[in-house]
C-alpha cells in the first residue's frame, strides 16, 4: 500500500501524492512477488506480474476447455506428435504439434501411421492432417459432418436437414430425410437448419425445431385431393420458412391442399387430437397458380397456443384459416351432421401480409376465423386480396362444443391494426364480422349471435380500407348478425364510389366508429342498442347524387311471410309461412297491417313453403291465420355521435325507430338529417348544425327534414343551428312534411335565424291525447313557427300555448281543456281561447279579458 494516503482527488499535484504515485507505478511495473497492490486510494489493482499469471492460468484455462470440448464432441486424443509414431484407426482421433491440433485429412485413409517424431518427419506427414482450429469448427458445425457420439457437436449446436440424407434438387422426395431429421430434433430438442436448396415434401408430419436459410424452400406444387405439405405435431417450430405450394386436384376439404396443417377437420371427442404450441415466424409461402389451389395454413379443431409472426403469403392458394373441426364425415365433410366440435383458441397472428403475385391479379381469401375463441390478430396487410380477414361463427358455433369450449366459441376475438390496398369489388367484404352459422350442421337450435345465449366478443380496432380510384358497388367492411363489436373502420381514397364502403347489418350492443372521405358513406339496417361513431367528410368537389350520404339508416324489414294458423292473444309463437328463405331475429318485431303481435324472442330460419314456429313473447291482438306478416328489426337504442359533413345528405334514416342523433352536421349540400320513409318512431335530435344546404337550389334545404308520413314520439332538444354565423342557405332547421305526428318536443335549441321560419311544423291532426307539437324554450331570434301553429307544452295534461295569427285554430286535433293564447295583446281584448268540445279542430270558446292597466 501507498506511503502517505492523503485521498487527495486526481489531478492533484501535492508532494507526498506524487511521492504515493511514483511508488505505486514502481511496484506496478517492477513488482515480481506481489499480484495486486493497492493504490493510493485503497483499491486492489493487478501488478504486470499478476496480469502475467492471470493469462497463463486462462490460457490454461481455455485449452482444457478445448481439450474438454473435443473429448464431448467425440474426438479422441492419441498423444503429442513428438511421442510418435502414432497410428490413427479413426477419423475422430487427433494429435496435437506445437501447440496446434491436428486429424486425419479426408483424402487420407485408415488406418495411418506417422513417420516419424521431429520437424523433418512433420513436413512429411503434416500433408495428411487438416488443423482443428477456430473456422474449420464453425464450417463443420454448420455442415453438421463432425464426427458424433453421445454428445456430438451437431447434437450441441444442431444438424442441417441434409445431413439426414435431403437432396434439395426439388425433385428428389425429401420426406424421408425430414422425419428422420424431425425424430432427431425432438428426441434432443435441438435444431435442423435447413440450407440453401428445394426439398421435395409430402404430407410430413413433423414436430421438431427448424431454422430455415433464406435459400432454402420447401415445395410440392402437385398436391393431391387428399394432401398435405407439412402436417403440424405438438411443439413443431418453424423459423425462417420459405413453402412453395400448388395442387392438381381440389382439396376434398379444408383438411388438405396446405402448406402447412395444424389439427385437423376430423377429431375424436376426447382431447387426444389436441395440438399446441406451434410457432411459425418470418416465413415466405408462395401459391403456384393453377386451375386448382389450396391453403398457405389451416389449423383445425382441438388446437391451442400457435404462434404466426412476421410472413408472407404470395398468389393464389395462400389463405389462412382458422376453423373448428370434430366428428366430421371427410367424404362429406362441408354439409354432413356434426355431433361435436372443438374449436382453435389462443391463436396470434402478427405481421403477416398477404400479397397478389405480381401486385395486380386478385388473389384469395386472406385470415379466416370460423368459430375460434382467444384469437389475435395484429399488423395485417393485404393487397389485392378480397377478404382480407373474416370473423364468423362457423357452420356449428357453439352448439355442440365441447365441456372446455362451451360459452367461448366467438369471443376474445381481438382484430387491431389492419389495411387492405385495392380489394377486389367482389361481395366477399375486405372484412367480415358475422354472428350468423352458415349451413345448419347439427341437430340442436340454431342461434345467431343476437340471441342472448350466444357468445359473441369481438374487437377490431384501426381497421383501414384503400380504395383508390376505383368505383366500387360492394361494402368493404362488413360487420352483420353482430353482438359485442367493438370497432374502428376507415377509409382512404374511394373518391368515385357512390356505393356504401361500409354496411353495419342488424348488429347490436356494439360501439362501431368509421371515419373517411367517401361519398359512398356507411349503410345499416337493423342497428340497435349501440353507439355508431362518425367521422366522415365528402369532399366537396364531387358531383352530387342523392346516392351521397354519409350514413344510410333503415329499419330491416321483411315481407312475404303469412300466418298459417289464427293467433290469439297471449300466443307465444306463431306458425307461419315463408315465399323465400330468410331469418328472423331475434329482437324483431311481428306485425299483421298495424296490429302488433310481438318480439322475436329466438333466431328463427325460415325454408320456402315450408311450416315454421317463430317463438314470440305474449301476442298483444288476435290475428286470423292467412294473414299477412311483417318483420320490422329496427335501429332502436342506436345512438349516432361524432361529425358528419360535405354529404348530399349527412344522414339518411327510412322508418326511423328509437335513434338517438347526438351528432354534429356540418356542410350538408341539400340537408343535415332526412327521416324518410311511412314512419319516423321515438326519435332523438341534438348536436350542432353548421353550413347545411349550400346547394342552395330549387330543393329545400333544411337541418332536420322529417318526410315520413307516420311520426310518433320526436324530440328535437338542445341543437345548435348555425349558432356562431347566420346561413344564408338554409331554409328551415326543422321541417316536418305531414301533420300526421304525435308527440313532438322541439326545446331548448339555439342558433340565428333561417331564410324562413325555424321550425316548419303543422299543428298535429293525430286523434290522441297529448299529440299536439310542443315548441317551447329555443332562443332562436325570428319567426319560430308558421302563422298558425301553435307553440307551447302540456302542463298538467293540458295544453297550453299560443298562435302568431290571434285566431282561432282550424287545422289539428284538439283535446277539451287545451288553451291557445293570442299573442297580440289589446286592452280590453280578450286573452284567448279554450277547447270546450274535443275533435279537428274542436270547439273553441274565448276566454279572458285583458285589463285596460
Amino acid at each position: 500500500m501507498t506511503t502517505y494516503n492523503t485521498n487527495e482527488p486526481l489531478g492533484s499535484a501535492s508532494a507526498k501524492v506524487l511521492y504515493d504515485n511514483a511508488q505505486n507505478f514502481d511496484h506496478l511495473s517492477n513488482d515480481r512477488v506481489n499480484e495486486t497492490w493497492d493504490d493510493r486510494f485503497g483499491v486492489p489493482r493487478l501488478t504486470w506480474h499478476g496480469m502475467e499469471v492471470k493469462h497463463s492460468e486462462q490460457m490454461d484455462s481455455f485449452e482444457n476447455e478445448f481439450n474438454n470440448f473435443l473429448v464431448n464432441s467425440g474426438y479422441q486424443f492419441l498423444g503429442d506428435y513428438e511421442d510418435g509414431p502414432l497410428t490413427f484407426s479413426a477419423r475422430n482421433q487427433y494429435t496435437r504439434y506445437e501447440g496446434q491440433y491436428w486429424r486425419l485429412n479426408t483424402e487420407t485413409d485408415v488406418p495411418f501411421t506417422t513417420t516419424g517424431t521431429d520437424a523433418t518427419s512433420w513436413e512429411l506427414d503434416v500433408t495428411h492432417f487438416s488443423l482443428i482450429d477456430g473456422d474449420t469448427l464453425r464450417q463443420e458445425i454448420t455442415n453438421g459432418t463432425l464426427p458424433y457420439g453421445e454428445d456430438t457437436i451437431g447434437n450441441i449446436f444442431g444438424r442441417t436437414l441434409k445431413y439426414f440424407g435431403a437432396v434439395g434438387d426439388g425433385e428428389t422426395d425429401d420426406t424421408a430425410a425430414l422425419l428422420l431429421a424431425d425424430e432427431w430434433s425432438i428426441s434432443t430438442g435441438r435444431p435442423v437448419y435447413v440450407r440453401a436448396g428445394e426439398y421435395k415434401i409430402l404430407n410430413a408430419e413433423i414436430g421438431g425445431h427448424y431454422i430455415f436459410d433464406s435459400g432454402a424452400w420447401i415445395v410440392n406444387e402437385t398436391l393431391g385431393a387428399t394432401d398435405n405439405i407439412l402436417i403440424s405435431r405438438n411443439s413443431l417450430k418453424l423459423h425462417g420458412l420459405n413453402a412453395r405450394v400448388g395442387c392438381i386436384a381440389w382439396p376434398t376439404s379444408g383438411n388438405y391442399g396446405n402448406a402447412l396443417l395444424i389439427g385437423g377437420y376430423y377429431q375424436p371427442a376426447d382431447d387426444s387430437g389436441l395440438v399446441s404450441d406451434v410457432e411459425v415466424y418470418d416465413f415466405t409461402i408462395i401459391g403456384t397458380t393453377t386451375a386448382f389451389s389450396g391453403q398457405a395454413m389451416e389449423g383445425l379443431g382441438n388446437i391451442e397456443n400457435v404462434k404466426v409472426k412476421r410472413g408472407k403469403c404470395i398468389g393464389q392458394g395462400t389463405g389462412m384459416l382458422f376453423h373448428w373441426g370434430g366428428d366430421v364425415d371427410l367424404s362429406n365433410p362441408h354439409t354432413g351432421t356434426v355431433t361435436y366440435s372443438h374449436h382453435p383458441r389462443n391463436i396470434e397472428v402478427e405481421d403477416v401480409q398477404f400479397l397478389s403475385a405480381d401486385g395486380v391479379t386478385p388473389r384469395a381469401i386472406g385470415l379466416y376465423f370460423s368459430a375460434c375463441y382467444n384469437v389475435k390478430a395484429n399488423n395485417i396487410y393485404g393487397e389485392r386480396c378480397p377478404a382480407l380477414i373474416s370473423a364468423k361463427p362457423g357452420d356449428v358455433y357453439e352448439q355442440v362444443a365441447v365441456a372446455r369450449d362451451k360459452g367461448k366459441v366467438h369471443t376474445g376475438i381481438d382484430i387491431r391494426n389492419c389495411h387492405s390496398r385495392l380489394p377486389p369489388d367482389t361481395n366477399s367484404a375486405m372484412i367480415a364480422i358475422t354472428g350468423v352459422p352458415d349451413t345448419y350442421r347439427t341437430t340442436e337450435t340454431r342461434l345467431s349471435a343476437l340471441d342472448p345465449s350466444s357468445p359473441s366478443d369481438i374487437n377490431a380496432e384501426n381497421i383501414t380500407v384503400d380504395l383508390g380510384t376505383a368505383a366500387y358497388t360492394n361494402p368493404m367492411i362488413l360487420v352483420r348478425g353482430a353482438k359485442n363489436v367493438k370497432g374502428s373502420f376507415n377509409v382512404v381514397g374511394g373518391k368515385n364510389t357512390v356505393n356504401p364502403w361500409a354496411l353495419i347489418d342488424y348488429t347490436v350492443k356494439s360501439k362501431i366508429r368509421v371515419s373517411g372521405s367517401c361519398p359512398g358513406g356507411v349503410s345499416g339496417r337493423g342497428y340497435s342498442s349501440s353507439v355508431s361513431d362518425h367521422a366522415q367528410h365528402c369532399d366537396e368537389s364531387v358531383t352530387y347524387s342523392s346516392s351521397m350520404v354519409g350514413f344510410k339508416l333503415q329499419t330491416f324489414t321483411q315481407t312475404g311471410i303469412t300466418l298459417q294458423s289464427a293467433v290469439s292473444v297471449g300466443n307465444t309463437s306463431v306458425s307461419v309461412q315463408s315465399t323465400a328463405d330468410a331469418i328472423i331475429f331475434y329482437g324483431a318485431m311481428l306485425y299483421s297491417g298495424a296490429a302488433y303481435i310481438g318480439k322475436v324472442t329466438r333466431t328463427t330460419w325460415l325454408t320456402a313453403g315450408v311450416t315454421n314456429t317463430i317463438p314470440v313473447t305474449k301476442s298483444s291482438n288476435a290475428v286470423s291465420s292467412g294473414s299477412a306478416i311483417t318483420s320490422y328489426l329496427t335501429s332502436e337504442g342506436l345512438k349516432v355521435t361524432g361529425t358528419i359533413s360535405g354529404f348530399m345528405y349527412n344522414i339518411q334514416s327510412t322508418n326511423t325507430w328509437g335513434i338517438d342523433f347526438a351528432v354534429n352536421i356540418e356542410r350538408g349540400y341539400r340537408g343535415g338529417i332526412l327521416c324518410d320513409g311511412t314512419y319516423c318512431r321515438s326519435a332523438k335530435f341534438s348536436g350542432s348544425y353548421d353550413g347545411v344546404g349550400w346547394e342552395d337550389g330549387a330543393a329545400v334545404n333544411v337541418n332536420i327534414h322529417v318526410t315520413a308520413t307516420t311520426v310518433r314520439n320526436v324530440t328535437i332538444n338542445g341543437c345548435r343551428f348555425d349558432a356562431d354565423e347566420t346561413n344564408p342557405t338554409i331554409d328551415n332547421h326543422v321541417l316536418f312534411s305531414t301533420t300526421g305526428h304525435a308527440g313532438v318536443i322541439i326545446s331548448e335549441n339555439t342558433g340565428t335565424n333561417p331564410s324562413a321560419v325555424a321550425f316548419s311544423i303543422g299543428n298535429s291532426t293525430v286523434a290522441e291525447a297529448y299529440s299536439m307539437q310542443q315548441i317551447f324554450g329555443n332562443h332562436i331570434n325570428g319567426i319560430q313557427a308558421p302563422v298558425a301553429t301553435a307553440t307551447g307544452l302540456y302542463v298538467g295534461g293540458y295544453y297550453r300555448g299560443a298562435v302568431r295569427n290571434n285566431a282561432v285554430p282550424t287545422a289539428g286535433y284538439w283535446n277539451v281543456g287545451d288553451k291557445l293564447d293570442r299573442v297580440t295583446i289589446v286592452a280590453g281584448g280578450q286573452e284567448g281561447w279554450v277547447c270546450s268540445a274535443a275533435g279537428s279542430p274542436g270547439t273553441w270558446v274565448g276566454y279572458g279579458v285583458v285589463a285596460s292597466s
